[in-house]
């Protein structure tokens, strides 16, 4: 019998690559306003036969909302996670010349939006200015922007339309999969059943400490409340203390000036005003469930119908399925992706 003891978890062993974590002590993020640790663990697959003389794509993965970039690399019952996944894709399909990067960008709250928020902090200063040059620095990435793709699904799509539509100089591709959007049908929703959970629970102070405890989660709305706190703090008015809501418990009314606020992180009104910066991209590709839970479908369809009349290569698709399914469409945006 063999045996081999090592230094670090190591759960399971892949074909096509290595894994490595990025450390990054963040300035960007140092002195947040919920105070996250500034330290963050960015996991990397690297091929096995990296080679500093070959040009490598890049593939930078954001997670959905109450995920994270590390969490993918978890022990899945009954199947494959995403890095076993896509070794297994990539060993297939023989591609070996990509460097993908699984972001940590975890909050208190549960999600960062990857966006520069006053009450949150700079998770997007920290991708482009702290992750990516250090990625760069490490690996022989490729210095055209067509082999950089951003991608992510649900929060993690919103991310890559907002972080690609930004930085068309820096991702030349973005791949998302039932982004966050049209707020109006997805997120307005949850907010009117949330705020009155909110009040009931005892305002955000009292959910604070039953998230500290371990107890906010046993309660059966938790994630719909969560989700609408997360938001209000990535998307509010507030510059600091506590976020504000776009909607009035006491008189049921929709305050409007402050419903614009954060309209201005809707997508499909962003990529409105970013057009410019659009047709810089090589391509973007769109998915969605055609029964999503939180209504996402009529956003991906509103967003596919400004696109296309864009100087874009729009690959758009609708799976035969829900939110859920979202993991099973991945291999999709990596042919996608990878095909020159």
């Amino acid at each position: 019998m063999n045996h081999e003891l090592l230094n670090n978890t190591y759960a399971y062993a892949l074909k096509q690559f290595d894994i490595q974590t990025l450390v990054i002590d963040s300035d960007e993020l140092k002195k947040n306003p919920l105070k996250d640790s500034h330290q963050r663990f960015n996991l990397v697959l690297k091929p096995k036969n990296y080679n500093d003389k070959k040009s490598y794509n890049l593939m930078i993965v954001l997670s959905g909302f109450t995920s994270n970039g590390t969490k993918y690399f978890g022990h899945k019952p009954f199947e494959k996670n995403y890095p076993q996944t896509l070794d297994e894709w990539c060993f297939e399909k023989k591609v070996d010349d990509c460097i993908v990067v699984f972001i940590d960008a975890f909050t208190f709250w549960g999600g960062s939006q990857f966006i520069n928020s006053p009450l949150v902090g700079n998770y997007e200063n920290y991708i482009i200015k702290e992750v990516l040059p250090k990625i760069h620095e490490l690996f022989n990435i490729s210095k055209h922007a067509k082999d950089i793709c951003v991608t992510g699904g649900s929060s993690g799509g919103y991310g890559a339309l907002h972080l690609g539509s930004n930085h068309p100089h820096i991702f030349g591709k973005v791949a998302a999969i039932a982004p966050d959007c049209d707020f109006a049908l997805s997120l307005l929703p949850e907010i009117y059943h949330a705020l009155p959970l909110i009040e009931k629970w005892g305002g955000l102070k009292k959910i604070k400490e039953e998230l500290k405890s371990g107890a906010f989660f046993r309660r059966r709305e938790s994630h719909t409340v969560i989700n609408v706190i997360a938001m209000a703090h990535c998307y509010s008015s507030a510059k600091s203390g506590q976020p504000k809501f776009p909607f009035s418990l006491k008189m049921g009314e929709l305050i409007t000036k402050e419903w614009k606020h954060w309209l201005k992180h809707d997508p499909i009104h962003f990529v409105k005003k970013r057009k410019k910066n659009i047709e810089q991209l090589s391509g973007i590709y769109l998915e969605v469930g055609k029964y999503d839970q939180f209504n996402l479908q009529y956003g991906a369809r509103k967003l596919k119908n400004i696109l296309k009349n864009y100087k874009v290569k729009l690959n758009y698709k609708e799976f035969n399925g829900n939110h859920f399914d979202i993991s099973k469409q991945r291999p999709n945006f990596w042919s996608w992706f990878t095909n020159k």
